[in-house]
Formats: structure tokens, sequence, C-alpha cells
């Protein structure tokens, strides 16, 4: 009686790409997260003391740890939220690795969730850079690791079709694809970009 191999999932780039994206932004964002907690549980102990993240007079996370943009959801510090999702992203990502072939109802959510990610990203942005005036650097890491899964996410559902686009988007759809690493790299080069300029005054004195 003949024994059949199980089937392992055929994977292209875009799938080992995706798969190790996830986990080492999914890794980021954990390591961001806890190191956030720590400090915040270091600052309500010790209110008076410069936390280990307070760098220099703009590069901190003492003054955004002490605001309600730090603790948007209910109260409910943004860190703690982070170490949920990004825990939830970093297994899905091994999963992907191990070739596990998830269903299409994960992909949809996580692209959802990811869509969510991105505005919460770009509104903290703003926050940081026109209100609070003040640049964290775990913050950074969040922003700099939730935009790389997010990009790779849609990559990834357009290459797979689980995102359907109408015809006159397709070409925008391939062109993406194809292009997904430049892309990233210039949506980092404008952030860095535009953050220098914001700071200049600052940067410009100490670079």
């Amino acid at each position: 009686m003949k024994t059949t191999k199980p089937e392992y999932k055929k994977t292209s780039n875009i799938d080992r790409l995706t798969a190790w994206v996830l986990t080492i932004t999914g890794a980021g964002g954990v390591f961001a997260s806890l190191m956030l907690s720590i400090e915040e549980f270091h600052h309500l102990k010790h209110p008076a003391q410069k936390l280990a993240c307070d760098l220099n007079p703009l590069i901190g996370c003492g003054n955004i740890l002490d605001t309600w943009q730090g603790h948007a959801f209910l109260g409910i510090p943004n860190q703690f939220l982070g170490l949920a999702a990004f825990a939830v992203l970093m297994t899905l990502g091994v999963l992907l690795i191990a070739r596990v072939e998830l269903p299409r109802w994960i992909w949809k959510g996580l692209q959802a969730g990811m869509i969510g990610g991105i505005l919460f990203v770009l509104w903290f942005m703003y926050e940081s850079l026109f209100v609070l005036n003040h640049l964290c650097p775990y913050c950074m890491l969040t922003w700099t690791v939730t935009l790389a899964a997010a990009w790779y996410t849609t990559v990834y559902n357009l290459h797979t079709g689980t995102i359907a686009l109408p015809k006159s988007l397709k070409r925008a759809g391939d062109f993406a694809i194809r292009h997904h690493a430049d892309i990233l790299v210039g949506t980092y080069v404008v952030i860095i970009a535009g953050v220098l300029w914001r700071f200049w005054d600052f940067f410009g004195k100490n670079l």
C-alpha cells in the first residue's frame, strides 16, 4: 500500500519575503513595545528621574509618556496594545516561514488591521512632529516596522489576488508588486526628509 507524502505549500519570492518581513517587523515591534512598557513603569515609579530613552531635548520618550496621545485608546498605554498586535504579527510570520498556508480570511483581517495601524502611525507622526514637537525613539521604531509590515501585507495580497483590483488599477498593482522594495525605501526617505525639515534647527546644529 502506497503512502502519500504531505504536500508543502509552494512559495514564491514574495511569499518568502513577506514571511520574513512579518516575523522581523513583529519582533521589532514587540521589542519597542516592551521597552516602552518598561520605561513607563520606571517613569511611574520614579517620575523625577531621567529615562534611559531620553537622549537629548528632542529625542526621548519621557515627554510622550505623560501625554494623552501616548494613551490614545481608553487611557491604555499605546505600547500595551502594541505588544499584543506585534506578537500576533510575529506569530503569523513564523507560521508562514514554516510554510503553513493561512486561510484567506486571516489575510483579509490582517489587511484591515494594517490599514488601522497605518492610520494610527500617520496620526501619531503628525502629533509628534507638529503638536508634541518631540521624537520618541521606540515610537519611531514602531513606525518603521508598521510601515514595512503593512506594505508587504498589501503586496502579498495583491500578488495572491486576495485584494481584487479593478481593471483600471491592475497596472498600478503590478507596478507595486514589481517595485515593492523601491516604494518602501522611497517612503522611508520622504519621512526622514520630513523629520529633518521639521526639526532642522536642532539637527542643523548637531549633525
